[in-house]
């Protein structure tokens, strides 16, 4: 018996007499790219997986009219590339990345993203003993302006810190599941149109699944933002977000919920502040803190939105 390697695939070639049979081995890890930054971006994604976690499975969903697909595509022959619909959200990503892939786990990462050295070994780790689901920290990038800072700040704090114990939440764009937890959520992703990890999370809490989270299974955050993701952007997913959170509730609990989200933006400055003081980016937050004001005013300006007058398009704004 001989075992080859072929890129992302392993074969075993059994010899029994003069036969020779090719038997596919299922891979132990897929990694599910949701694609949606420039392309110089996915490749140095990319790079870093070929590079930190050979023998993975590599699975990208990405929209197809960007610019620049069919060369990222042709230059990467081990990837199996999905070619996504235009305007495709992050969370419809995930979804159709996670349906063709194949390993016993999978990881969804995004494009902005770039592994560490430990990425791979940290989350295979945890999965042998016998952990479902685990998640790991967020490392900023060396930004330059406060529009940066504060974006990183306000969706990535809460998993800058240098810990490794349960939680309920994990960040989901570095997140490990194993297979079967994923599949018996397969009613709520069609309904959903998507995996979005804020509701996938909650769900399997609810049903005594543990999550895990280890700070050494790390990411880069490379991406860089604009005053319009800022804005809009923060606008757009706190609507999308409410309606999401509050779709199967009556009209008086919504109109209940509008009327409390003026109490948001304190309330998450101070959550805010809680996470980076268990970090550290504390000096960064004391720097953009108008930036994250803002930002959070907008955020329950968009559940106000979503709570009383439903998404509207918003959805096609989550990343």
């Amino acid at each position: 018996m001989s075992v080859i390697s072929l890129g992302q695939v392993t074969v075993i070639n059994i010899l029994a007499s003069d036969d020779m049979v090719t038997v596919p081995l299922q891979p132990t890890l897929s990694v599910v790219i949701a694609s949606h930054y420039p392309i110089s971006m996915t490749r140095r994604c990319i790079d870093a997986i070929l590079q930190r976690a050979q023998g993975v499975e590599i699975i990208v969903a990405r929209d197809q009219s960007k610019d620049g697909y069919d060369s990222l595509k042709s230059s990467y022959p081990e990837v199996t590339w999905i070619d996504a619909p235009t305007r495709c959200p992050v969370p419809e990503l995930r979804f159709i990345g996670w349906q063709a892939s194949s390993g016993e786990y999978i990881a969804f990462i995004e494009d902005d993203c770039i592994v560490s050295e430990d990425w791979l070994e940290t989350a295979l780790k945890h999965h042998r003993r016998g952990i479902a689901v685990v998640g790991g920290s967020l490392v900023a990038d060396d930004y330059d302006n406060l529009v940066d800072w504060a974006m990183f700040l306000c969706e990535y704090a809460r998993f800058t810190r240098a810990v490794a114990q349960k939680v309920k939440s994990l960040p989901g764009n570095n997140t490990s599941y194993k297979r079967s937890v994923l599949s018996g959520q397969q009613d709520s992703f069609s309904c959903e149109k998507g995996i979005y990890d804020v509701f996938l999370n909650g769900r399997l809490t609810q049903v005594g699944v543990d999550l895990f989270f280890d700070a050494d299974m790390a990411v880069k955050n490379i991406n860089r933002w604009s005053l319009r993701n800022l804005t809009l952007g923060a606008l757009h997913h706190g609507r999308c977000y409410a309606y999401m959170r509050l779709q199967k509730a009556g009209m008086p609990k919504r109109l209940l919920y509008a009327a409390l989200t003026p109490l948001l933006p304190p309330l998450l400055m101070l959550k805010l502040l809680i996470a980076v003081s268990e970090g550290q980016y504390l000096s960064k937050y004391m720097c953009c803190l108008p930036q994250t004001c803002l930002f959070y005013v907008l955020w329950a300006s968009g559940e106000f939105l979503g709570s009383v007058a439903g998404p509207a398009d918003s959805a096609r704004y989550w990343s």
